[in-house]
């Protein structure tokens, strides 16, 4: 097999992705590929760079939701009137010449707020976050504004193929964490000053197993969405 240049991966469990692993434990000989420090025989990063491999994909930091709505300008004014029936924030708006319509369906809508719902509420592999989402599942449109952030990070990635994710697990690490704060601000715009619960709620306490989980079952719910945008 020939040798690589090292690329982080949230291995999933794909042939591509055993391949790589096989690949990047033979690369190792012993040593972390991001930071060579000296590693055990079963990983091919040290226990510190798998900890930046879950928190941001082994980048300087995670990919904002600023930076994102910025590259999504175009998409917004579509998407945000098919979801609340409203314009988008004029800054977000697009040059109406420039704008892109989607043929997103009612239908579609529905069905994803009803799945994330569900998800969210009882089937989330993270008891905190599960917790944190029930204390604001009955606030007005609070899954279709988690849905809106989501779509845009995906918008970016799969359709505009956005640089500012050097590759998937960037990517990955960025829309887990999207999630995670949107979720936080609607409950920090709904409780004010009252966020004693947010304590233990960080993303870096989850191990990467499960924000895998949560970011494959994140993207079966926005999939139908993003398919009717193309």
């Amino acid at each position: 097999m020939e040798e690589t240049s090292f690329v982080p991966i949230w291995y999933d469990g794909s042939k591509k992705d055993l391949d790589l692993h096989v690949q990047y434990m033979k690369l190792s000989n012993g040593y972390c590929l991001e930071c060579q420090r000296p590693i055990s025989k079963h990983h091919y990063l040290c226990s510190n760079c798998r900890t930046h491999l879950k928190m941001n994909g082994l980048e300087y930091k995670r990919v904002g939701y600023k930076e994102v709505g910025l590259l999504t300008i175009n998409y917004q004014q579509s998407i945000h009137r098919k979801l609340f029936r409203c314009n988008a924030p004029y800054l977000y708006r697009g040059l109406k010449e420039n704008r892109v319509k989607t043929r997103i369906k009612e239908e579609t809508i529905l069905a994803a707020v009803e799945k994330i719902d569900i998800y969210l509420s009882n089937q989330i592999e993270d008891e905190k976050t599960k917790g944190l989402y029930l204390q604001i599942r009955g606030e007005r449109n609070a899954q279709r504004r988690i849905m809106y952030s989501l779509i845009l990070y995906c918008i970016a990635y799969y359709v505009l193929d956005a640089k500012e994710f050097k590759h998937k697990s960037h990517f990955q690490a960025s829309l887990v964490k999207q999630l995670d704060n949107e979720i936080k601000r609607i409950y920090i715009k709904k409780y004010f000053n009252q966020n004693d619960f947010l304590k233990g709620t960080k993303l870096y306490y989850r191990n990467l197993s499960t924000n895998k989980i949560i970011f494959n079952s994140i993207l079966d719910i926005i999939k139908p969405i993003l398919l009717e945008i193309y």
